[in-house]
């Protein structure tokens, strides 16, 4: 389920002026008719919310005829706008029966809208600007969705109306609730900064009308909109503040819904980690307020798999699903079986189990089938294509998708079908079937541009561009990627945006044009950076739009998670606060969360000073300071505001010497560095050399939004020196860190080494003389010292520390920090750093060597990790550009920092691909060194080569097995061992002929025959060359084609051509001798040596066209000049009828010989010339 879809479920519910109209009714002021009127209405609400839709909507007419007796028009109009909605309900409710219900879901939204449109007219001609703003709203809802552009264009100028009303009536409760559906309207058109804007506006609304139910709604809808336009960070932390309005109004099933949002908003950054404890919530929330049929329950089973799966734990999954099946077959609910047969067939395959995944999904059908819901059908036979995809299957995979087509097309719907079209324009870019991939791709643009998707239609653009580069079309392949950049840009998709520039970057290195290749990749990586990470620029990291929001402090560290009453804060293993309204309570040892009536704290008190908790009074933040600080005895104290030191969630610590700095001296060999007039005594005294890091800026990479931290082992030239100052005013410096510095001053200064177990406070996060055997201790020193001064969490995993020295880098693996290894595109003796880091080896995903080992067993901070699957192709882009522009040692460590990204995301299939382009940069660049490197080099190649055909066989993908077991006889034949490289690449053939990977397997009867041509076995050589060579024009593989020319060139040597005499042409004379003495004889004997040799021509076609015969199995004549194939022969009887000819005439005759020459007389002159040529 999208998150799109999740956004409307927030909506339906009602505003909540059950409590309005209840208060109205307890009032002794109030009338008998009007209480009995406020409490019809009061119990209408009360079914709408347990959406009992006939309960609701026989009550509320009971409501209306009283309102309106009394001639309450405020009254009629709520209870009216109420009846609309339960009729929507009744809409989504019919939606989701067993069997067809369209003409009933038809019926109950023209009766609505009948209903609406009725009463605006009524009010309208009243003159009741209030109550027909109401019912202009009520007609919005109805028609914004699933009802057609016509009736959304309808919707839009209701909504506007309703809000213009509401205002001139001055009701901002319904002004805020027309603009919140003009948000949810914007959302469903994919306009997420306008929702935003509409939500943002609705939020202020509904705080000035006191209506907190609404604030939770409206910031639920700007988390929506700021995920969706990839601001993800500042969505998670809006998200988080509506949850915790939701819970505290004990809203449970608002509360499910949030926590459900949450974890599938962490889901798309693949986040599994981080989404399960929310799914976890949602899960059991949902299984206590969700009713039978609504499907929610269902979908929170499915959520929380996907996060186990994301996560990598496919058992647990896996337990998950089953336990929703048992669950569901219960209840005997065939839309949860349904659900949860299909999320099973998810855990499968997320094992690599694919073919159990069929035949479940084949039982879902059957179900749904009987539910006799096509949509469904159609979405399921979705994920039937996808899970054939996965095994290979490529005819099952269309033909599934076509079936879906086949039902959107009956359905009239569009865009889904081409959403369906994808998987034939798969199957054929699979097959090889270029023109039918790019016509597909071409429909699919079509549609999508038809129906205003501009995203999609761009994506079926790259998918045309890829298309047309690999078949070297590359002016063609530019044109298109460069529209679809355009489309992407224009819609602010920069995710999208980022594709486009990964293709064009593959294309640019293809027409090699190698600078714009390698300028368009490192673009794509930051745009890729830029979406994963918080979009946050100003103090305090809140967008301006965010700050208006006035009592809402999105200032504060992110809301937590809380406990419930009774519950134990620490059962998770961490503390989790209590929630509002309950303290934390230790009786007899047994820790609790409780209410109890206690005092708050005061203006200026410590909320924690006494035994429980006294949380700050209303109106009062707690504030966070560090330790020391005067006037205050702890970390906290309550304030109406407080300048709180931003958290990050991350920590950047760096070495000195070759790593902030480079070799004294040195300015003139390492681009990008500065030489200072300032005295630097590291490794001899010299003028100080800012490294190209240090000269761009550290807030010039990902560090920008973490803070900072140095461990030295030397004193760089003393701690009151010019230089060390410099580096703490100059080079440690991002806008975090500043603000930081400005608030607490204390914190510039250097704190003095050895830092270890027995000693381990600091007094800054800037540490000198550390010894290089200790720095881990330091680090982490470093990161407690954040976390103790001012109350951050700094996980270990999100600390990243950067040093030259590839020996202290390795010290960090058993404290799972993740480290890296710089300067390692120049080294000086001793294995130190010589030009110091470079902007570009400052990168969040770590741990690394430069040699591409990782240094630490940890994965990478939060957000790094959520960049993490789309940073792999990114990675392995410029890896590949590298390579094709012969730069392997680039390739090679972007090869190996890919690999890792892919270890880390569990994504087995991507770690399969990059294992072997980090074979094929590895044997690249020791072929480009010396012999010795290269025996080094090829060892390096052999083992990732390996390791990817394990990988590849474990999820059994055949293709990649036969590539991993391609590469691994190239490098054995590198490595000259000839005999295991043949060896490993007949069996790359047995892989790719099974999977039906023609060029492939053409490649590697190509290596075959070099194989043996090093083993100096040519006549096998050539055999398999010819053989590679009819491979390759079978499929249409020029490229093939050309290698295997060259190697049966290489092989055979030069041609001999065949010169026959056309009768009447004079044999060139020798020069007669001096004296004219025997030229008459000379002149005979050169005559008489012009003769023919080899086989006889008429002889060889006769037997030619008898041997044809047999072989076609025709008694009729065939006429020399017509086409074999056309005439009957085919691969298999092209193959008996060379064996018969060479056994015939005794000429070793080419593989190839049906293609190169097709006709008889083709062949018989070729056969002629053979002959010829070996006299």
């Amino acid at each position: 389920m999208s998150v799109q879809e999740v956004a409307g479920a927030l909506e339906l519910a009602f505003n909540g002026l059950g409590e309005y109209y209840g208060a109205i009714a307890k009032d002794p002021k109030t009338s008998e008719k009007e209480k009995d009127a406020c409490l019809a209405f009061v119990e209408a609400e009360g079914k709408l919310d347990k959406e009992d839709v006939d309960g609701c909507l026989s009550l509320s007419k009971t409501a209306v005829q009283k309102f309106e007796a009394i001639k309450h028009a405020t009254g009629a109009a709520d209870t009216l706008r109420m009846m609309v909605l339960a009729y929507r309900i009744q809409a989504d409710v019919l939606r989701s029966a067993e069997e067809d219900k369209s003409k009933e879901i038809k019926a109950a939204l023209s009766t609505a809208e009948g209903l609406a449109r009725e009463h605006i007219a009524k009010f309208n001609g009243s003159g009741d600007k209030r109550s027909e703003a109401v019912l202009l709203l009520a007609a919005g809802e109805i028609n914004y969705n699933k009802r057609g552009g016509k009736k959304r264009a309808e919707a839009f100028e209701d909504l506007k109306k309703a809000r213009s009303l509401a205002k001139e009536a001055g009701d901002k409760k319904v002004e805020a609730t027309a603009i919140f559906v003009q948000a949810n309207a914007a959302i469903k058109l994919r306009q997420n900064d306008d929702s935003y804007a509409f939500a943002q506006e609705s939020y202020k609304l509904y705080e000035e009308a006191a209506d907190k139910k609404g604030q939770g709604k409206a910031l639920h809808i700007m988390a929506l909109a700021q995920v969706l336009a990839e601001d993800f960070d500042d969505g998670i932390k809006t998200a988080e503040q509506a949850l915790a309005i939701f819970k505290e109004l004990e809203l449970r099933k608002l509360e499910a819904f949030e926590l459900f949002i949450i974890a599938h908003y962490y889901l798309t950054r693949k986040m599994g980690r981080e989404a399960i404890p929310y799914a976890e919530d949602a899960l059991e929330l949902f299984k206590e307020v969700d009713f039978d049929g609504s499907g929610w329950t269902s979908n929170a089973f499915d959520c929380l798999t996907q996060a186990f799966i994301c996560k990598g734990d496919a058992k647990k999954a896996m337990i998950i699903s089953e336990e929703a099946v048992e669950y569901f077959q219960r209840k005997k609910d065939k839309r949860g079986q349904v659900m949860a047969l299909s999320t099973l067939a998810n855990s499968y395959c997320a094992k690599g189990d694919y073919e159990a995944a069929v035949p479940l999904i084949e039982e879902t059908r059957e179900i749904i089938q009987s539910l006799d819901d096509s949509r469904w059908e159609a979405s399921i036979l979705h994920q039937l294509a996808s899970v054939h995809m996965l095994r290979e299957s490529y005819a099952e995979a269309a033909f599934a998708a076509e079936e879906a087509i086949s039902i959107y097309q009956d359905l009239k719907d569009r865009h889904s079908e081409a959403l369906a079209m994808n998987y034939i324009t798969q199957v054929a870019i699979a097959k090889n079937d270029y023109e039918k991939a790019i016509q597909t791709a071409q429909e699919q643009a079509a549609i999508f541009n038809e129906t205003g998707d501009k995203s999609k239609e761009a994506s079926c653009l790259l998918t045309v561009a890829t298309v047309h580069g690999t078949e070297g079309r590359l002016d063609d392949a530019l044109r298109v990627a460069k529209e679809a950049q355009e489309l992407f840009q224009e819609k602010k998709d920069r995710s999208g945006e980022a594709r486009a520039l990964n293709v064009l970057a593959d294309i640019y290195c293809d027409l090699r044009e190698v600078e714009q290749a390698v300028a368009l990749a490192k673009e794509m990586r930051d745009k890729l950076h830029e979406t994963g990470l918080s979009l946050a620029t100003f103090a305090n990291g809140v967008r301006p739009s965010q700050v208006e929001l006035g009592s809402l402090n999105l200032v504060q560290t992110r809301v937590a998670r809380c406990t419930d009453v009774g519950q134990n804060p620490l059962d998770r293993g961490v503390e989790v606060q209590c929630c509002p309204g309950l303290k934390q309570q230790n009786l007899n040892g047994v820790v609790s969360c409780q209410k109890i009536e206690v005092p708050c704290s005061q203006e200026g008190d410590d909320p924690h000073s006494s035994e429980i908790y006294l949380g700050c009074c209303p109106g009062l933040q707690e504030c966070k300071l560090p330790l020391g600080r005067q006037g205050h005895s702890g970390h906290s104290f309550c304030s109406q505001s407080c300048v709180v030191p931003q958290e990050a969630s991350c920590l950047c610590v760096f070495d000195i010497d070759r790593t902030l700095t480079a070799k004294q001296g040195s300015a003139a060999e390492c681009p990008g560095t500065k030489e200072l007039e300032i005295v630097d005594a590291a490794y001899g005294v010299g003028k100080a050399t800012l490294s190209a890091l240090a000269v761009a800026g550290i807030d010039k990479t990902f560090c920008k939004d973490c803070y900072l931290g140095i461990c030295s082992a030397g004193y760089g030239s003393g701690v009151t020196s010019e230089w060390n100052q410099y580096i703490l005013n100059t080079i440690m410096k991002t806008k975090l860190q500043d603000h930081l510095t400005e608030e607490f001053p204390f914190i510039k200064d250097w704190s003095l080494g050895p830092v270890d177990q027995v000693h381990p406070l600091l007094k800054s996060p800037y540490v000198l003389n550390q010894p290089q055997e200790l720095k881990p201790l330091a680090v982490e020193g470093i990161r407690r010292w954040y976390e103790m001064m001012f109350n951050f969490t700094i996980p270990k995993a999100a600390v990243h520390f950067f040093d030259d020295r590839a020996e202290n880098v390795e010290l960090f693996s058993d404290l799972g920090i993740p480290a890296r290894e710089v300067s390692c595109a120049s080294r000086a003796g001793g294995g130190i750093g010589l030009c110091g880091a470079l902007p570009d080896e400052i990168l969040s995903f770590g741990p690394s060597l430069c040699d591409g080992k990782a240094s630490a067993n940890s994965s990478s901070d939060m957000r790094a990790e959520a960049a993490a699957p789309i940073h792999v192709g990114a990675i392995r882009t410029l890896s590949n550009i590298y390579l094709a522009s012969e730069m392997p040692g680039e390739s090679v460590r972007a090869a190996n920092e890919a690999v890792q990204l892919s270890k880390r995301v569990h994504d087995r299939r991507q770690l399969a691909e990059n294992l072997i382009l980090s074979s094929e940069a590895n044997i690249a660049l020791a072929m480009q060194d010396n012999p010795k490197g290269l025996a080094k080099g090829s060892e390096r190649s052999l083992k990732p080569a390996k390791e990817a055909f394990k990988v590849a066989k474990s999820i059994g993908a055949g293709k990649l097995m036969g590539m991993a077991m391609h590469q691994t006889a190239y490098v054995l034949l590198v490595t000259v061992k000839p005999d295991d490289a043949l060896k490993a690449a007949r069996e790359a053939v047995d892989i790719f002929r099974q999977v039906d990977e023609r060029a492939r397997e053409a490649g590697s009867v190509i290596l075959i025959a070099e194989i043996y041509h090093s083993k100096n076995e040519d006549e096998k050589a050539l055999d398999a060359a010819n053989e590679g060579l009819m491979l390759a024009k079978a499929c249409g593989d020029p490229k093939k084609e050309k290698d295997a020319n060259k190697l049966v060139e290489q092989i055979a040597g030069k041609k001999f051509a065949y010169y026959q005499p056309y009768p009447g042409d004079m044999p060139a004379m020798p020069q007669q001798a001096e004296g004219g003495g025997g030229g008459g004889a000379a002149a005979a004997s050169s005559v008489a040596e012009v003769k023919q040799v080899g086989l006889d021509p008429g002889m060889v076609q006769a037997t030619v066209s008898e041997m044809a015969k047999q072989a076609i199995g025709v008694d009729d004549e065939l006429f020399l000049d017509s086409a074999l194939m056309d005439s009957g022969m085919d691969s298999l009887t092209a193959v008996s009828f060379r064996n018969g000819l060479q056994q015939q005439l005794g000429v070793k005759l080419p593989s190839s010989l049906m293609f190169d020459y097709p006709t008889m007389k083709e062949v018989a002159n070729r056969i002629v010339e053979l002959s010829i040529e070996n006299a």
